[in-house]
C-alpha cells in the first residue's frame, strides 16, 4: 500500500511515525502438505504490518487470503485516525501481489485502483552485485509450482528411496546456472573472519591451499574448474555468505529436470534407447563414456556440453551437488533439520 497523506502540515513532516493495524483477516490456519488444503482459520485482533521508515509504504502478508466480517486497517498518525474498510467478499488469490494507493484523509481513505501482479516478480535477487566479494553468476529464476520428483519406475540405477515418482509444490527461486568454481570458494574463504579455516569450510583437495593466511588456488589454470570435496556445512557457508541457502532436493530436482520426467533432464523417455547418443552432448560423468574424449572434470562453462532447458549446466555429471536436506529421506524429502549429522549414506 502506497500511502498519500491528506492531514496537516505538520502533521505530513512526521509521517513517519504512523502506526498501522490489520483487524478482522483470519491470520492463522493449518495447511495440509498432503492436499494443499487449508483448515481451522482463526482470526486475531491485530496483525503486524512492515513499514517504511519515511511510513509511506505498508506491506502484509494474508494467510489464507480471504478476510473475515469487518475486516479493516486503521492508520494511526499522532491520533489522527483513518480506517479503510475492506469488503467481506473480497478474496485476495494466493501467488499474487495486491498493490493499492491510499490517499489518508481524516476518518476516511480513498482508495486508488488495484494492481494485481504475480508476487514475487519486482523482488531482487539478494546479492549485491557491486560489492567486490560478490561475482556475477546471473542466477536463473525457476518458477513455482507442482513438479513432478523422484524417479520413474523401474529407472535403472535408482536407489529404493527414490520411489514413487510424484508431484511435489515448489516455490519460485532463483539457483546459479553453473557449479561453483575453485576461485569463487577461495574468495568466500579469504572473506571469512577468525572461523574460516574451521574444518568443515576446507575443502579436501589439493587444487585449494593455504599459505601465509590466504587462500589460493594452486593452479591458476585451476580457477574456473568446480570446486570439489567440499563439506555441506562448507557448501551451506558459502550460500548463506552469497545471501542465499543451498536448493532443496524438490528445488535441485525441478531445476535439473526442467519439466522432463524420464532418466534424465535431456529426455523424457525411461528407456536406454538414445541414451548413449545424447549422453556425450549433455553428461560429463563416467570415464567409461568418455563424454566428448574428456574423462576428467570439465571447467563450468565448458562450451562441449550443453545446458538444459533452465539453461543450467552440468545439472547432470561434472561433480555433485549438495542440497540443504538430510540424507536420511524417502522419496518425499527429508524432514531432517539442516544441521542433521550426514551418515555413510551421504555421498559426493
Amino acid at each position: 500500500m502506497n500511502l498519500q497523506p491528506n492531514l496537516a502540515e505538520d502533521k505530513n513532516a512526521y509521517f513517519g511515525g504512523i502506526k498501522v493495524r490489520a483487524n478482522g483477516f483470519y491470520t492463522k490456519a493449518k495447511f495440509s502438505l498432503v492436499n494443499k488444503l487449508i483448515s481451522d482459520r482463526e482470526e486475531i485482533e491485530t496483525i503486524p504490518v512492515k513499514t517504511t521508515s519515511d511510513g509511506k509504504r505498508v506491506e502484509m502478508i494474508l494467510i489464507p487470503q480471504t478476510v473475515g466480517t469487518g475486516a479493516y486497517i486503521e492508520f494511526d498518525l499522532f491520533g489522527d485516525i483513518a480506517k479503510w474498510y475492506i469488503s467481506a467478499n473480497k478474496v485476495f488469490e494466493a501467488g499474487k501481489q495486491y498493490e493499492y494507493t491510499l490517499y489518508l484523509g481524516k476518518p476516511w481513505i480513498e482508495v486508488d485502483e488495484e494492481k494485481i501482479s504475480p508476487w514475487g516478480d519486482e523482488i531482487s535477487v539478494p546479492v549485491n552485485w557491486d560489492d567486490p566479494k560478490y561475482f556475477p553468476v546471473n542466477l536463473i529464476k525457476i518458477l513455482g509450482g507442482d513438479h513432478f520428483i523422484g524417479s520413474p519406475k523401474n529407472t535403472v540405477e535408482a536407489a529404493a528411496n527414490e520411489y514413487p515418482q510424484h508431484e511435489a509444490s515448489v516455490g519460485t527461486f532463483w539457483i546459479s546456472p553453473y557449479e561453483i568454481t575453485n576461485k569463487q570458494y577461495v574468495d568466500f574463504l579469504n572473506d571469512q573472519s577468525g572461523w574460516k579455516i574451521a574444518e568443515e569450510l576446507q575443502p579436501h583437495n589439493t587444487i585449494i591451499n593455504n599459505e601465509g593466511g590466504a587462500w589460493h588456488v594452486v593452479n591458476s589454470s585451476k580457477d574456473n574448474y568446480p570446486v570439489t570435496n567440499v563439506t555441506w556445512y562448507g557448501a551451506k557457508a558459502f550460500a548463506e555468505w552469497l545471501g542465499g541457502d543451498l536448493p532443496s532436493e524438490a528445488e535441485w530436482e525441478t531445476a535439473c529436470r526442467a519439466g522432463n520426467y524420464g532418466l534424465f533432464s535431456f529426455s523424457s523417455d525411461n528407456s536406454n534407447d538414445n541414451i548413449n547418443d545424447l549422453y556425450p552432448l549433455y553428461v560429463n560423468c563416467r570415464d567409461e563414456i568418455l563424454s566428448n574424449g574428456d574423462n576428467a572434470v570439465l571447467p563450468v562453462n565448458d562450451n562441449r556440453l550443453a545446458p538444459n532447458k533452465y539453461k543450467l549446466y552440468n545439472m547432470h555429471g561434472n561433480v555433485s551437488e549438495w542440497c540443504r536436506d538430510a540424507v536420511v529421506r524417502n522419496a518425499n524429502g527429508s524432514p531432517a533439520p539442516y544441521e542433521y549429522k550426514f551418515s555413510g549414506e551421504g555421498n559426493l
